[in-house]
């Protein structure tokens, strides 16, 4: 009960704080009421757990270098997770004339828990995830999921991930 009442007022904070900041900034996603959140990173939110968090994605297709942070419904704060790795599978949707004719259109590979000694997230207890892996250079778009993520002691499975 207690975490359905904190879930709820969290909710309304978020809105509120949304709806009072709209009117002076630029914003680069929207949640299911049409309330804009920016990625704090730069890349792309995809909502989690009916808008109770969400998962922005950054990828660098010329280094291979994906990463993936973990944030609350806001897109405000970081939101760590216990797990040591994420498994991400994508299909590759578009590949540069570098890596075209690769028989590897579906890849999957785990991607690391990273520490952080300037907030204290360690390995088992961190908001982000990220691997450099050579076969997703020069890809420009893929589509796929993480096969499940513990987000606040709550397992979410196939959580779809895209990068267009």
């Amino acid at each position: 009960m207690r975490k359905l009442l904190f879930s709820a007022l969290f909710g309304l904070s978020c809105v509120f704080s949304v709806q009072a900041s709209d009117q002076n900034h630029d914003h680069h996603g929207h949640d299911h009421h049409g309330h804009a959140h920016v990625a704090p990173h730069g890349g792309t939110l995809i909502p989690l757990a009916d808008g109770g968090g969400n998962l922005e994605i950054l990828f660098n297709q010329q280094t291979g270098h994906l990463q993936i942070w973990l944030l609350d419904g806001c897109a405000e704060n970081f939101i760590r997770s216990p797990q040591k790795e994420l498994q991400l599978v994508i299909k590759r949707l578009d590949v540069s004339e570098a890596t075209e004719g690769t028989d590897r259109s579906i890849l999957r590979m785990p991607l690391a828990a990273i520490p952080n000694l300037l907030t204290g997230e360690t390995i088992g207890n961190t908001s982000e995830f990220g691997i450099v892996n050579d076969a997703l250079i020069g890809v420009s778009r893929f589509a796929g999921y993480i096969a499940s993520i513990n987000f606040q002691g709550t397992t979410l499975t196939k959580v779809p991930v895209t990068w267009q």
